[in-house]
């Protein structure tokens, strides 16, 4: 016969063997076991049944010290965090000295946003006079904005437009006249150098655009 009918957790274990026990206890002179073999299983059993019932104590004892350690922490991260945030805020304490307490670095002044050179600059005319403008903000923050510049051959860059957006639609150029475009971004501290120059109804080009160096 398999030990499968026997359960496998500890605690059903103990009251099947518990119960083989008591039965075989009962009704022993119709057991082929000897008296010493049933004395064995008896004093196994209740060895067995310590046996759970200590793992069953040092279980509940291990969770609820669990539950312990997550209330402490939770206290102790809160007032740490209190702490902490007043110690970095104040004003009469050196960063020395943060670092000596084990806070962060208290930093008053807001990291500077560096303006990027945009790439990819591509200028699309249409008969009625308008440009579409794209071009690649390459990393620029949502804060820096894009001077738009231009020019007609021969001339001199001047300020057309300023956005925050890299798709920009303008008007009022003349078709199959050329014009240069190109696009600066400017943050609240620096300015990038100027993209790449894209030039509308250069001379071979037909209706469209080329790219200058």
């Amino acid at each position: 016969m398999s030990n499968s009918w026997l359960q496998r957790n500890p605690q059903k274990l103990v009251t099947q063997v518990v119960q083989m026990n008591t039965g075989m206890q009962a009704y022993q002179a119709q057991i082929p076991l000897t008296a010493a073999q049933m004395t064995a299983f008896g004093t196994q059993v209740t060895a067995f049944s310590s046996a759970v019932d200590d793992w069953l104590a040092a279980k509940l004892a291990y969770e609820a010290a669990i539950e312990a350690r997550k209330t402490a922490q939770i206290a102790m991260t809160s007032k740490a965090r209190t702490y902490g945030d007043l110690v970095q805020a104040s004003v009469s304490i050196t960063n020395a000295q943060r670092a000596e307490i084990g806070v962060p670095i208290h930093d008053a002044t807001p990291s500077p946003v560096i303006a990027q050179t945009v790439t990819d600059l591509v200028a699309t005319p249409n008969a009625a006079g308008f440009v579409k403008l794209k071009f690649n903000r390459n990393g620029n923050k949502p804060t820096v904005q894009f001077n738009i510049e231009g020019k007609t051959e021969g001339g001199d860059w001047t300020l057309i437009a300023v956005s925050g957006r890299v798709n920009n639609t303008l008007s009022g150029f003349a078709p199959g006249v050329p014009y240069s475009f190109r696009v600066i971004a400017v943050s609240a501290s620096s300015q990038a150098q100027p993209s790449n120059v894209a030039v509308i109804y250069s001379e071979g080009s037909g209706f469209g655009l080329t790219l200058a160096a």
